[in-house]
């Protein structure tokens, strides 16, 4: 999977970020849609510093916008 953010801020988190959420969608989704998710996540946190802070909603859209529609799965 590719990463798109729109800015690189801070360094920290990224892996767990990813890896974190990959393993939480692969509960519900196939390999490649919790790979999309997780390179989502993974790019709009890279745009600030801290924990990831963005709605379900915004990720959504993120992969909309970036990725394969539809992919995503059932919402």
């Amino acid at each position: 999977m590719n990463f798109y953010p729109a800015r690189l801020v801070g360094r920290s988190g990224r892996g767990d970020t990813c890896l974190g959420t990959y393993v939480a969608q692969r509960l519900y989704l196939p390999p490649r849609q919790a790979g999309i998710w997780a390179a989502a996540v993974t790019s709009l946190k890279m745009e600030n510093v801290g924990p990831f802070d963005r709605s379900i909603r915004e990720v959504e859209e993120f992969i909309h916008d970036k990725y394969d529609p539809g992919s995503t799965g059932p919402n």
